[in-house]
């Protein structure tokens, strides 16, 4: 990235409703450094600004803190939305680890699960084995559902199937199912959905061309993982132990 690139971002930066109470430092693969700016997060998702897209899959190494000793978590996030704005790119990721307590407790917002996207996708939904297909417009997605428009009425709990294809030719649909619906017009219906196993995330996937995924994810599924593990758990001890001061550090006042 150019000075002049570099110093745009930073003057950009402080227009936006960005977070201050909480920081953000990025890096790519091979430790290539990536301005970032955050703009909000959950317990498993993060919204930040950054100087230019990132494709679906991308991999980020972040570090997440309040500040420099007690409270900072490492995590590795992986892209899965992303809008230009006027101020930057907008980048939508989700954590491969649940985020750490040490950041979620001391911050305002550590209520929300999940974040949601905002989209404009037109789909094909089955409902249950053999149902007839219905036209969808996704309005929005998170890890663990979405929001659709259709012009009729669909019953809570009502299990689906949703395709990019009316054919659904050698598709792997996502499953989900019914939560809510609520009429908008005469001609308009507002469904909210479940999406089963936290693989809301698969949406965009669903309708990006190939130019729009990260190699390394045009031939693999990506996953997210639902619980904490023991690994994350031990590497957040050892992020602890790095920031706090040696014996030979310890200044004792008399």
């Amino acid at each position: 990235m150019s000075d002049e690139s570099a110093l745009q971002f930073e003057q950009h930066r402080a227009n936006l409703p960005v977070r201050s109470d909480v920081h953000l430092s990025a890096c790519l693969d091979e430790n290539l450094p990536l301005p970032a700016q955050l703009i909000e997060f959950s317990h498993r998702d993060i919204h930040f600004l950054t100087d230019r897209p990132l494709r679906f899959g991308t991999r980020i190494h972040l570090a997440v803190f309040l500040d420099l000793v007690s409270s900072v978590a490492r995590n590795v996030a992986v892209v899965h939305w992303c809008r230009a704005g006027r101020h930057g790119w907008e980048i939508g990721a989700f954590l491969t680890h649940p985020l750490s307590e040490r950041i979620l407790n001391q911050s305002v917002d550590n209520y929300r699960t999940h974040l949601r996207y905002s989209c404009n996708y037109r789909g094909w939904l089955r409902c249950d084995p053999g149902g007839e297909l219905v036209a969808v417009r996704i309005l929005d997605y998170s890890m663990s559902g979405m929001k659709l428009q259709t012009s009729q009425p669909l019953l809570p709990g009502t299990n689906f199937c949703l395709f990019v294809h009316s054919s659904g030719a050698n598709e792997t649909p996502l499953r989900g199912q019914i939560h809510w619906s609520r009429r908008i017009d005469d001609h308009n219906y507002a469904i909210g959905c479940n999406i089963e196993r936290l693989k809301g995330l698969q949406v965009p996937r669903l309708f990006a061309g190939q130019t729009e995924l990260h190699a390394e994810v045009q031939s693999r599924e990506i996953e997210a993982q639902t619980l904490e593990t023991l690994e994350n758990l031990r590497e957040e001890l050892s992020q602890m132990e790095e920031f706090l001061p040696t014996s030979d550090e310890i200044v004792r006042f008399s």
